[in-house]
């Protein structure tokens, strides 16, 4: 289950991400951003209501999938690439 929140913060909305910090457990200072930048929470989470996204000019829906597309793509990519670097290591 993924959980997001945004909370009200000396006056400013922030997104949380309580499910990667709750993964943390056991460590002293977790590594995993508890506070999210909306840009980059965006590339992960489409919320149904503009208002949330927290960018100064919302994402639509069409221009968010085409994002997704090319950071899938481009992740994949750095995976295959590092999967080759490995394999030629050994």
């Amino acid at each position: 289950m993924i959980t997001r929140a945004g909370v009200k913060v000396n006056g400013q909305w922030r997104l949380l991400d309580p499910t990667a910090a709750s993964l943390q457990r056991g460590t002293e200072t977790p590594s995993a951003p508890f506070f999210v930048p909306p840009l980059a929470f965006i590339y992960a989470y489409f919320p149904l209501e503009d208002h949330w996204q927290l960018l100064p000019e919302p994402m639509s829906l069409a221009r968010w999938w085409v994002c997704f597309d090319v950071c899938e793509v481009w992740c994949e990519q750095r995976a295959l690439a590092s999967i080759a670097r490995l394999a030629a290591a050994t």
